[in-house]
């Protein structure tokens, strides 16, 4: 992360994702909600980041309480998450994946 040219930080504010206009949970998530949320967000700018050549990873090991300092965020977001933007130096080739058979299972 260090050689970066940049870091996006992924947020949430606080009490927005899962909840009613009344302040209750929408789903029986309850506040988990938002993580989905930043999920789906990060991998959505992750994938247009490769449509444009550039290499990304997200991050969600970090010191939260020194980067939330650092970034200056307002009391009602949190940090979800760093992703670390740039040229990549290489190229690895994909790891082989597990055949959908062993990954999926369904009822009938």
């Amino acid at each position: 992360m260090d050689d970066a040219p940049m870091v996006i930080a992924v947020t949430i504010i606080k009490g927005r994702s899962g909840y009613e206009r009344d302040g209750s949970f929408s789903t029986p998530k309850g506040d988990r909600w938002q993580m989905y949320d930043a999920g789906v967000a990060g991998e959505a700018f992750c994938l247009a980041a490769f449509e444009q050549g550039l290499g990304t990873v997200i991050m969600g090991l970090f010191d939260e309480e020194e980067a939330t300092k650092l970034l200056e965020l307002p009391e009602d977001r949190e940090l979800v998450a760093l992703i670390p933007i740039g040229y990549p130096a290489e190229s690895p080739a994909a790891p082989r994946r597990k055949a959908v058979e062993d990954l999926l299972s369904y009822q009938s």
